[in-house]
């Protein structure tokens, strides 16, 4: 039975993210595990998808609400900058850069306005 907070349809990669050079050598474990990561994020947090997940190179994002307002849930593999990230988003509060309204650095995880 599927949990009632997981969203209903599991969140579609992007073919072109994981076409991506940096799984050849990083492997696809992380990868693998990203509609389970999203869809815990989601009960986590008490987000609903809310359209396409986009990608850079390094990270995927995804549109999502909470509460009626439109957010964007950012994962990436976790790596020692990460912190770093959070702690300059942080510093920032919003200022000239997007507003970090939670996160989670073991899952590599960001809520962004």
């Amino acid at each position: 039975m599927r949990d009632s907070a997981r969203p209903e349809h599991e969140i579609e990669i992007p073919q072109s993210f994981r076409e991506l050079p940096r799984w050849w050598s990083d492997g696809t474990e992380w990868l693998d595990s990203l509609p389970g990561r999203i869809a815990d994020k989601c009960a986590d947090w008490r987000l609903r998808p809310g359209g396409s997940a986009l990608h850079g190179s390094n990270a995927i994002a995804l549109p999502v609400t909470r509460d009626g307002v439109l957010l964007l849930l950012r994962l990436t593999p976790p790596h020692s900058s990460f912190q770093l990230e959070i702690d300059a988003l942080r510093f920032w509060d919003g200022r000239g850069t997007v507003l970090l309204f939670e996160h989670d650095s073991d899952a590599g995880a960001m809520l962004l306005e």
